[in-house]
């Protein structure tokens, strides 16, 4: 089976807000950092700089299936060396039949 994909900014596509954000929640956060990550596609939409940017796969029905962000830090450590990539995530089930 061949996927089909279009990547999506979320800054150019505002309109994919929740269901970015959804996917993000699901992928990556607990109940500690939900805010923390809706504050973070928040900004994503609010800043007039490139960084941060989160990008997201979409299917042709316009489901997502994965997405990458671009940061100036990893949230941990090394603030000095950017950009980042962070919350890398793919689907499961896509990324079990080597599409990515």
């Amino acid at each position: 089976m061949d996927v089909q994909a279009s990547i999506c900014s979320l800054k150019d596509n505002p309109y994919l807000f929740d269901k970015a954000k959804d996917f993000v929640l699901k992928a990556w956060a607990d109940e500690k950092s939900k805010q923390f990550y809706t504050e973070v596609l928040q900004c994503n939409l609010n800043v007039d700089g490139f960084i941060p940017h989160f990008l997201f796969a979409l299917t042709p029905n316009g489901g997502v299936i994965g997405c990458l962000g671009v940061a100036l830090q990893d949230f941990v450590s090394c603030a000095n060396l950017y950009p980042f990539l962070v919350a890398l995530y793919v689907k499961k089930l896509i990324s079990q039949k080597r599409h990515c």
